[in-house]
């Protein structure tokens, strides 16, 4: 048989012309060891820190996660921005056939489309300019010789 101490008040009163006692117990053993930990702080203190470490390993893990997730479209990101500063031969890496890779394929066909575009355009302008240098000299020597011929004859 365990024994528990507790502290206990006793009134008397009346109720309804009988006459009784009101006992209040104001605490034993369990309830002086409980009280005393709310006291003392330490259950809700272990409690903070077991929920603040919690947050911050859920938090860090987290960060982590993203930093893995969004690595590929990092890299995706740094491509286009070498192709638009005028490094047209920057390609975004394929591996993956999900979402993501179908995009850096996307921009790498459309990267070769402009890349063979601009090579295009630089023949068409250097045939241009041969074409202009051709017809000029064409054109001036039959007018040197009319000029010739008509300062002869002045």
């Amino acid at each position: 048989m365990t024994s528990v101490s507790t502290r206990s008040s006793a009134a008397p009163i009346r109720i309804g012309g009988q006459p009784g006692y009101l006992y209040l117990i104001l605490g034993g053993e369990k309830y002086e060891s409980l009280a005393g930990m709310w006291e003392e702080g330490s259950l809700l203190r272990k409690r903070r820190i077991h929920l603040l470490v919690t947050f911050l390993s859920i938090g860090m893990a987290g960060l982590v996660i993203f930093f893995l997730l969004t690595r590929r479209l990092r890299r995706m990101v740094d491509a286009m921005h070498a192709f638009e500063v005028g490094n047209y031969a920057s390609r975004a890496p394929v591996k993956p056939a999900d979402e993501i890779g179908q995009l850096g394929k996307a921009f790498n066909d459309m990267a070769t489309r402009v890349e063979s575009t601009l090579d295009e355009m630089r023949r068409s302008d250097q045939l241009r300019r041969e074409l202009v240098a051709n017809v000029s000299h064409d054109l001036r020597s039959p007018l040197m010789a009319i000029l010739t011929s008509a300062s002869a004859l002045a």
